[in-house]
Parts: C-alpha cells; sequence; structure tokens
C-alpha cells in the first residue's frame, strides 16, 4: 500500500541525488526473471550508482562498492578478474562456490540498508522482505489448471487444496479433479 511513509520516501528519493538510470536498472531488475539476468542488471544499477556519486565524492567506484556491499561481497561480485560481475559479464557462468549464496538476496538487502543509512533521512525502507527480487515467472512451481471440488458440500479453499495435492501427488489428488491443464512447457 502506498502510505504516508511510502509517499516521504518516493520524495526524499526523487528530490536526492540518485540517477534515474539506477532506478530503470533497479526496476528492469525487479521485473526480469532469471537469477544470472537479474544479477547483471542489479550490477548495472550498482555502476549506475557508483558513476554518479564517484562524480559528486570523488571516491573510487569500488570504494563505494564496498560501502554498499560491505568488503567480502564487494569483492566476490567486482573483483577485476574473477569477481562474479566479471565473470558473468564475460560467458563465464556460476561455479560451485557462487551456488551456496542467494547474491540476489545479499545484494538486495545491502542496498536497502545503504539507502536507508545514506540517502534517506531515516531507515524509511524496509530491511526484512521475504525473498526479495521474486517474480511471478520462473522462481517458484506454478499450476495453470482449473480445478473442481469433489465433494461440494465442503467449502474449496487453498489450504486444503494445496494440503491434498502434497499429500496425494499432484496428478491424483483426492478432493480435487483437474478439469482443464494448460502446459506452458508447449509453447
Amino acid at each position: 500500500m502506498f502510505m504516508e511513509k511510502e509517499q516521504r520516501v518516493l520524495t526524499e528519493l526523487l528530490g536526492g541525488e540518485i540517477p534515474d538510470a539506477f532506478y530503470y536498472y533497479w526496476n528492469d531488475a525487479v521485473n526480469t526473471f532469471g537469477y544470472s539476468s537479474k544479477l547483471l542488471i542489479m550490477f548495472s544499477a550498482l555502476e549506475a550508482l557508483a558513476r554518479k556519486r564517484d562524480k559528486k565524492t570523488f571516491k573510487k567506484q569500488n570504494d563505494l562498492y564496498e560501502e554498499i556491499l560491505g568488503p567480502e561481497l564487494s569483492k566476490e561480485m567486482f573483483a577485476d578478474t574473477m569477481g562474479l560481475r566479471q565473470r558473468l559479464t564475460h560467458g563465464e557462468y556460476f561455479n560451485g562456490e557462487d551456488s551456496q549464496k542467494n547474491y540476489l538476496k545479499l545484494i538486495h538487502n545491502k542496498v536497502i540498508s545503504y539507502f536507508n543509512r545514506k540517502v534517506l533521512s531515516d531507515r524509511l525502507l524496509d530491511e526484512n522482505i521475504v525473498n526479495p527480487q521474486r517474480h511471478f515467472w520462473g522462481n517458484k512451481i506454478q499450476g495453470t489448471l482449473m480445478l473442481k471440488h469433489r465433494d461440494n458440500n465442503h467449502p474449496f479453499n487453498l489450504k486444503d487444496m494445496l494440503k491434498d495435492f502434497s499429500e496425494n501427488n499432484f496428478n491424483v489428488p483426492e478432493r480435487y479433479e483437474q478439469i482443464f491443464n494448460y502446459d506452458l512447457s508447449t509453447y
């Protein structure tokens, strides 16, 4: 919901010195699905932010990455030849060590924390978002089907339906009948 707090955040952000490119990239990251594509766009958002701040503060970009992400995460992401940004940009995919951390969540949380500490007048952005950067495509299992309750004497509710599917296999629920199943894999 867009309440007073959210309006205050928007007013402060629009009146600040954050470059438009950061917002465009961050919006693209939110609206993109796929782990590597989201990460690459988030890296571009950070680069846009660092480029603008660099001119104002005369800090090196790596110093700002470190201020936002912390020394360890900054090095993992932006090290000259072995940083994840460099590797992904130049065609090397994730390695075994990369799969040990959820970099989307880590970067998102660090950026929000940075905005609360350095950009906004107060800690106005919620830092406890569950599964940030989620997108309705490509994140979770989905079903595109229509169901009918086999027993019309009981209410149709999501909690019971999920329990039935979980306990009895997706294709053979006891209390529900699939009357239509749209297979996305054929498109």
